[in-house]
């Protein structure tokens, strides 16, 4: 399961579209060994002049599992980052992905939303996953569980 999902995100990040005229590239740093991997997107018609647009941000644990993913988007105003999302994977003793949450950033409080979304995933015997559940937990306020 985690191999699919690394191979889905891998496959999305590395194709390359053109919307009229301008090009996609994309920028790899760092690597799972050394726990980090940054994916810049940028958008331009030649490889100068590009403009970024999207950056992802992966960290690994120490068995080289996905453990957090960060997106952001460029502000050109400002010539910042800002966060969008965030998501979390938990692994069981086996290495096998049990949990992924998903947090959004809101830009006001400048903190992460409190509506938090998670997939749970269970085993059966033939060591195959399926999820099973999904969940949105929010504060006290709105009482959403």
């Amino acid at each position: 399961m985690k191999t699919s999902i690394i191979t889905i995100i891998a496959a999305f990040l590395s194709i390359s579209t053109s919307f009229g005229g301008n090009t996609i590239h994309k920028n790899v740093e760092g690597s799972k060994e050394e726990g980090t991997v940054t994916t810049t997107v940028y958008n331009g018609t030649d490889n100068t002049g590009l403009i970024p647009f999207k950056q992802t941000v992966f960290e690994y644990n120490t068995d080289k599992n996905l453990k957090e993913r960060i997106s952001y988007k460029w502000e050109s105003n400002t010539q910042q980052w800002l966060v969008v999302s965030k998501y979390k994977y938990e692994y069981n003793i086996s290495g096998e992905l049990i949990n992924i949450s998903y947090m959004s950033w809101n830009e006001s409080s400048k903190s992460w939303n409190k509506d938090v979304q998670y997939a749970m995933y269970i085993y059966d015997k033939s060591n195959e996953s399926s999820p099973i559940k999904y969940l949105s937990v929010t504060d006290s306020k709105n009482k959403k569980y």
